[in-house]
């Protein structure tokens, strides 16, 4: 179902209101990447992913730095509520530099602009750094991580100026609001665009985090 395999360069934009699916969504596609390439999961609502340990993003700086020591299959990431840009700007940094690491951020308007943010979202790509974002309001997230997407999975959005967003870097009707659940994907590295029904109903991140080489 995923039309093309996973290729760790790229990036996704999964986008729709909450509880259409996004976060379902991001842990199906990242449990279809190789088993042994890790992920750093931003988890800024603090609501996926319970029994997994979640690191400050300080800590999880700390984690990424220590080359010798083996990255779990999912890196969560809680971010504490005193944390910095400057914290914040350190990860992606170390994310860039440790090389294929992929990135899953949940409500990407939750992270802050910070100058290696955007490293990762221009330049990742020869790093085989994939990011996937996910958001329920498209207009309130960098442009270029609209911009610089390769595959779109669109849900219910409602709002005409987040529909009006997509529409402008993918042929996606604005006017359409798909059944809860259901999404519009395209692919702009084949012009694949199709609608597809609800993912199978599992939690898929949990899957992913658990997942082994």
């Amino acid at each position: 179902m995923l039309l093309r395999p996973f290729e760790p360069s790229e990036r996704w934009a999964i986008l729709g209101t909450t509880g259409s699916g996004k976060s379902r969504a991001a842990g199906w596609v990242a449990y279809h990447a190789p088993p042994d390439y890790p992920f750093i999961f931003i988890d800024s609502k603090e609501d996926a992913l319970p029994l997994v340990k979640g690191y400050t993003v300080k800590a999880a700086t700390r984690r990424l730095g220590s080359t010798f020591r083996k990255l779990p299959r999912v890196l969560r990431v809680v971010p504490a509520i005193d944390e910095s840009d400057d914290e914040f700007d350190a990860l992606f940094k170390a994310q860039l530099r440790r090389e294929d690491v992929g990135v899953i951020i949940d409500e990407a308007y939750m992270v802050p602009e910070v100058p290696w943010y955007k490293r990762v979202l221009t330049t990742g790509r020869s790093k085989d750094c994939a990011l996937i974002i996910c958001s329920q309001r498209p207009v309130d997230i960098p442009r270029v991580c609209i911009s610089e997407a390769t595959r779109f999975m669109v849900f219910t959005l409602v709002d005409r100026k987040d529909r009006d967003r997509i529409a402008g870097f993918a042929p996606i009707d604005p006017k359409i609001v798909v059944d809860r659940f259901s999404f519009c994907y395209y692919d702009s590295k084949d012009g694949a665009l199709a609608n597809f029904p609800p993912l199978p109903n599992r939690d898929w991140m949990a899957a992913t985090a658990a997942k082994r080489s």
